[in-house]
């Protein structure tokens, strides 16, 4: 049976914008922004899909989306360097058809239907591609089997708290009995823990057929408008990733979020670590750190030998200058840290200079009057190279990294 289910095909959903993470996504599309210092975003999903032995995947992009295009090819070309693609592998960046646009999740997926109908597999696989997660799609494949449901939904326990932004599953003996998206934090239980859609369903290929035939014009979103319709018609069930032996999954859909699942990786025994040579997350250009006491460097990362880096995440392309002190902080590629900067609980975004003798993240009146601060209390610099004093910087910082490297 697990051989027969590596036919699967996979929908990556990568068509968002993602303006909660703006303004990392001023520029390029949410599963593009880098993560851990040397991954975008969307490798995990990629890398979920290879590891699990799924290889006909399917990247559905509109917002930005040559980033990602440009991305998907290049991946390829470099996960041939560690092993062969065989006969039916497919990894593609499908933007929408000319002249249409993506309305929705589902109509994304609806879209591309034909495309592999002509051959018709027995599931549908589909996944956000962006949420970093660590998954073995075989478990949930096996479990959608042996279920007989027409639909799974891939659910974690959430904190009740931590619950409104997501799809609520109220689940009984394995299966999905009430659904709700987004709901009122008084629909919910005082306290306590509830299952949360991750984004990740598998389908019956006869029962996703049918629902694109007949769902209504408007239902265009899975978890808003599909999940309640089948919920209504058909058999839904729920995969526990929690009961999974890797069960690592975090949304990081706002600032906040993006930044602690940044920082779960300086753990001194990470629950996730991209490196890990038994579940590797493949990535093009440069995708190898050192660690740094408790920091995350990427080694095309430039740094000062005088330099003090804690508890922060380097990307690759970043600079950092003299003196400077980074503490507990989140560096994009390509951003430019001046002499004697010191930065605390702060992301400096892609291409963001920080001028020299500038502190961030040590005067709150003060930082609120120049940059973003998120409800966390993290300090989001963003590009700054508008000027040509602010272009200096980056010249300046280049050219004493490179020395001092």
């Amino acid at each position: 049976m697990v051989e027969r289910l590596t036919t699967t095909p996979v929908f990556v959903l990568a068509g968002g914008a993602g303006e909660r993470l703006a303004p990392l996504t001023d520029t390029k599309p949410k599963p593009a922004v880098s993560f851990g210092a040397t991954h975008q975003i969307i490798d995990f999903t990629i890398s979920n899909c290879i590891n699990s032995g799924l290889r006909r995947i399917f990247v559905l992009t509109q917002y930005q989306r040559e980033h990602l295009q440009k991305y998907i090819r290049e991946t390829r070309l470099r996960m041939s360097s560690s092993f062969r693609w065989h006969e039916g592998d497919e990894l593609l960046s499908l933007p929408p058809l000319s002249g249409k646009r993506y309305r929705g999740t589902a109509d994304a997926v609806f879209q591309n239907l034909p495309l592999i109908s002509f051959e018709p597999p027995e599931h549908v696989l589909i996944a956000s591609g962006d949420h970093v997660y660590s998954m073995d799609y075989r478990a949930l494949l096996a479990r959608h089997v042996a279920s007989g449901a027409d639909m799974t939904i891939s659910a974690v326990r959430c904190p009740v708290s931590e619950a409104r932004n997501f799809g609520v599953l109220d689940v009984e003996d394995g299966m999905v009995r009430h659904f709700r998206e987004k709901p009122a934090r008084e629909t919910l239980p005082p306290a306590g823990d509830v299952f949360i859609s991750m984004g990740v369903y598998v389908f019956k290929w006869r029962a996703l057929m049918e629902i694109a035939e007949f769902a209504a014009p408007m239902e265009i979103d899975f978890g808003r408008d599909i999940v309640p319709h089948v919920l209504r018609r058909q058999k839904i069930a729920a995969y526990d990733f929690g009961e999974a032996p890797r069960h690592y999954w975090r949304d990081v859909g706002n600032l906040d979020t993006y930044f602690k699942a940044n920082m779960d990786l300086l753990a001194p025994h990470p629950q996730f670590d991209p490196e890990d040579a038994s579940w590797p997350t493949y990535a093009i250009g440069d995708s190898e750190t050192r660690r740094c006491d408790d920091s995350r460097i990427s080694l095309g990362a430039l740094v000062d030998r005088t330099s003090v880096i804690q508890g922060s995440v380097v990307s690759h392309g970043a600079c950092i200058g003299k003196g400077a002190v980074v503490e507990n902080c989140v560096i994009l590629p390509d951003a430019r840290i001046g002499d004697n900067v010191h930065l605390r609980n702060a992301i400096v975004a892609e291409g963001a200079a920080v001028a020299d003798n500038v502190k961030v993240g040590l005067n709150p009146h003060l930082d609120r009057s120049r940059f973003t601060i998120t409800p966390g209390g993290v300090v989001v610099v963003s590009p700054t190279l508008r000027t040509t004093s602010e272009r200096l910087v980056h010249e300046r910082v280049d050219r004493r990294a490179v020395s001092a490297a």
